[in-house]
C-alpha cells in the first residue's frame, strides 16, 4: 500500500463513484480503478461496496479511510518539517550551559529566540545544565 492508493481511495469515497474521482483527479478511470483493485488484493479484503448508484465503503473501508486520514496527515506533516529544516527554519537547539548562567543569561537569550514565535516556529530547544568540574 502507498500514498497515492490511500489519496485515490479517500477520493473514490468522497465522490462515491471510480468515474466521477478520477474526473476529480483529472484523470481517467481505468488507472483509478486498477489502483483500488489492486489496494483491495494486497490488502485482502473489499474495500468497496459497488452499486448502480456508486460506490460506499464497506466496515474496512470505513477503517481504512479513518487510519489512512491519519497517515496521509502524518505524511504532510513530516515532508512540511523536512521542508523546513532544508530551509533552517526547523530544527533541533541543544545547549549545555554551567546552571548560574541558565538562569542569568540564557533565559533572556531564549526567550528573545523564542519571540515571536513566527521568528523560529519549529525549532525544539533543550537547555542541559553542564556542571563544571
Amino acid at each position: 500500500m502507498d500514498f497515492r492508493q490511500l489519496e485515490y481511495f479517500r477520493a473514490v469515497v468522497e465522490a462515491g463513484s471510480v468515474s466521477q474521482a478520477a474526473k476529480n483527479l483529472n484523470m481517467t478511470q481505468p488507472p483509478m480503478s486498477h489502483a483500488i483493485t489492486k489496494l483491495e488484493r494486497e490488502l485482502g479484503v473489499r474495500l468497496l461496496e459497488r452499486t448502480a448508484k456508486g460506490v460506499h465503503p464497506t466496515q474496512a473501508g470505513l477503517h481504512l479511510l479513518s487510519r489512512g486520514e491519519r497517515l496521509l496527515a502524518d505524511r504532510n506533516r513530516v515532508v512540511e518539517t523536512l521542508r523546513s529544516m532544508a530551509e533552517g527554519a526547523a530544527g533541533d537547539l541543544r545547549i549545555g550551559v554551567e546552571p548560574m548562567v541558565i538562569n542569568e543569561i540564557i533565559a533572556d537569550v531564549l526567550a528573545e529566540f523564542r519571540e515571536p514565535a513566527a521568528r523560529a516556529p519549529r525549532w525544539r530547544v533543550d537547555v542541559t545544565p553542564h556542571l563544571v568540574g
